[in-house]
């Protein structure tokens, strides 16, 4: 077989949530991938009390919301038309906060992504009481994909890593590299600037960063653009639908420090609550516990990280 993905799906009930299921469910068929649909639920408060000698407590919570899990998730595949026995995937619950469970699970499986759900949000108001996909992204040791409500699947084509030049950024484009190769889909290397900076600033900045990417990763489906806009959030949508993006990335340790001067609220987390497309984010230096180290090449070899350079900023 072609593809092989572990896919951790963040199950919640919402109607984001369940647009994620589905959305992994058809992403797993189209790659061969194995998914776990994994609910999260905090510890019941209640007085023991309140209740009536006819009425009982459930003893057993986990049990109880594995069940539910396992119903809805069947109900689901029935609804695509699918026989849930004719897929692998794989139902869990635990109880406790939900990013930290998340993480010990990912962790725990090896998994190779986490799925979530997100929708339109008031960027204030998220910005000021979070939201449960950003909780997850901002500390997650895996990658984690954002499918917003609307969004459909779509069999991946084309992808879009949107870069500030950060050296932490190298492993994260060997990464991406070689998952564009596993799907045989376009891998765009995308650097939006602003009037922070003069064009020919920018414009030498970018081409020794085209040159030091195109030194250390050979792939032969690979491009890197240069564009320009003054709202950032807007070009990174505007591109990847002109583009016909099917996941936006992002690595979301840190931001080029004009982003966190003139935006105090990091663009990867304006992204979580705007993005149009899926917004796949990878931790800086991210690398797969199963990949060997190195960066990969058409020929099928790796170069050595020591061959990374000093151009990328590291902050």
């Amino acid at each position: 077989m072609k593809n092989y993905f572990k896919i951790l799906v963040a199950s919640d009930y919402s109607k984001a949530g369940i647009n994620a299921e589905r959305y992994a469910i058809q992403l797993s068929r189209a790659t061969n991938s194995v998914v776990t649909f994994f609910h999260v639920f905090d510890e019941p408060f209640y007085f023991r009390e309140h209740f009536s000698e006819f009425e009982k407590l459930d003893e057993n919570p986990l049990m109880s919301e594995l069940t539910d899990l396992k119903e809805h998730i069947s109900d689901l595949y029935k609804s695509m038309g699918i026989n849930p026995t004719d897929d692998e995937y794989h139902c869990v619950v635990r109880q406790g906060p939900l990013a930290e469970e998340l993480y010990i699970k990912a962790e725990g499986d090896r998994s190779d992504f986490v799925i979530m759900g997100t929708h339109e949000t008031d960027l204030l108001k998220a910005a000021i009481e979070g939201s449960h996909t950003w909780d997850v992204i901002k500390n997650a040791p895996v990658p984690v994909l954002a499918i917003p409500e609307g969004v459909a699947f779509e069999n991946i084509k084309h992808i879009v890593f949107a870069t500030e030049y950060r050296k932490g950024e190298i492993p994260v484009i060997n990464f991406l590299a070689s998952m564009a190769r596993q799907l045989d889909a376009r891998l765009t290397i995308l650097h939006i600037y602003n009037d922070v900076f003069s064009k020919e600033f920018e414009n030498e900045m970018f081409e020794k960063f085209k040159n030091e990417v195109k030194s250390l990763i050979e792939y032969d489906k690979l491009s890197i653009q240069l564009i320009h806009n003054n709202d950032l959030v807007a070009g990174l949508n505007g591109f990847s639908i002109k583009a016909n993006a099917n996941w936006l990335v992002m690595s979301h340790e840190r931001t080029m420090f004009f982003v966190s001067l003139f935006n105090p609220i990091s663009v990867t987390k304006k992204m979580s609550f705007h993005t149009l497309v899926p917004l796949f984010t990878v931790p800086d230096n991210y690398k797969p516990r199963h990949e060997a180290s190195g960066v990969i090449s058409t020929n099928g070899h790796t170069k050595g990280e020591d061959m990374y350079r000093d151009f990328f900023i590291d902050l």
